[in-house]
């Protein structure tokens, strides 16, 4: 079972499986820490309270779980416990090649390598998602053809994030319209590019980025008339220009007009990971184009469900959106 972690804290980490005739005072010599820190740190009655084939926990750098995978050193995690419309990143360390799945709270993790020693998956864990343990599983076929399964329970936490009230024009609240046209992306949203084209980290897509509004805040639109979740962050016009740039490489897969998000492009930046830009007046680019950082896409404007000029910016993975600002201040992977 995961920990909470005290984010003021170095994070813990899974590093070892009690044995049968182990002593807290053993494991203390092993990770270099004392009996005292092994019960705070995995909230122990006492010394004495340890379970043969329990996990226990230390403060480490990295996160890294114990791997029952033959040739595999590690399975990494980028942050526990999780937080509510945060990515979670999974990296498995192997010294050979074999094929890794997993699944989290019933969806499939898809993994992707590109030196067939480090494997990664992304997962966009949903903003309104409830607080609690959820479950993880991790499998392996390896290349004779034996199959192996890595199983725990993971902890998420709740965003912390606020509220907001937001006027509209009512067309824009119909619930049959904003489906539909979810759906429509849905399928956009949900493919797997098995290159990456991004690297590093992502940049602002404008100049002089002021923010309106942040990602996560619970939207009461028209004092009741639709209660939901923001998906992105909106950026206001601070600059003496409307200039929306690609913040990493990536192929465009739609630059259309609808209903709900106005003007929209979606840029697919490979293994699963897109970014979205909504409420735009103009378009400088086209499906099928491939863009680089930095190359102009178009111009804000306030089309579609918008309370005046602005970018609605978006990361979403495999169809979930994600904190942006996640990817605007670290590298991934």
């Amino acid at each position: 079972f995961i920990i909470p972690v005290d984010k003021s804290q170095t994070p813990l980490s899974p590093v070892h499986t009690v044995s049968s005739t182990e002593t807290a005072i053993e494991f203390a010599v092993k990770t270099g820490s004392t009996p005292w820190e092994l019960v705070e740190n995995n909230h122990l009655s006492g010394t004495w309270d340890l379970l043969p084939g329990e996990i226990l926990y230390a403060p480490s750098e990295t996160i890294t779980a114990s791997t029952p995978f033959p040739n595999v050193s590690a399975i990494s995690f980028n942050n526990l416990p999780i937080i509510q419309g945060e990515t979670l990143e999974i990296e498995i360390d192997s010294s050979k090649q074999g094929e890794f799945s997993g699944i989290f709270n019933g969806k499939t993790l898809h993994f992707f390598t590109e030196d067939s020693e480090a494997y990664y998956s992304f997962h966009g864990i949903h903003a309104l998602e409830e607080p609690g343990a959820y479950p993880l599983k991790i499998m392996l076929n390896s290349e004779d053809g034996s199959a192996y399964t890595f199983e725990q329970l993971v902890l998420l936490e709740t965003g912390g994030y606020g509220n907001e009230w937001v006027n509209v024009p009512e067309d824009y609240l119909d619930e049959t319209v904003i489906q539909k046209e979810d759906e429509y992306l849905s399928p956009i949203l949900n493919q797997f590019t098995p290159e990456r084209y991004w690297d590093g980290r992502f940049q602002y897509p404008v100049d002089e980025p002021c923010i309106n509004s942040q990602f996560g805040q619970r939207r009461d639109y028209n004092n009741g008339g639709l209660f939901f979740y923001h998906t992105g962050m909106d950026f206001g016009v601070c600059a003496p220009n409307l200039n929306i740039y690609a913040p990493a490489a990536g192929k465009v897969v739609l630059a259309e007009d609808l209903t709900i998000k106005g003007k929209a492009i979606l840029i697919d930046h490979g293994w699963g990971v897109f970014s979205g830009y909504w409420h735009m007046s103009e378009f400088n680019v086209s499906v099928g184009d491939f863009v680089q950082p930095g190359d102009l896409l178009g111009q804000i404007g306030n089309t579609g469900r918008s309370a005046g000029p602005h970018l609605h910016f978006e990361i979403d993975i495999t169809g979930t959106p994600v904190n942006p600002t996640t990817w605007l201040s670290q590298e991934f992977p």
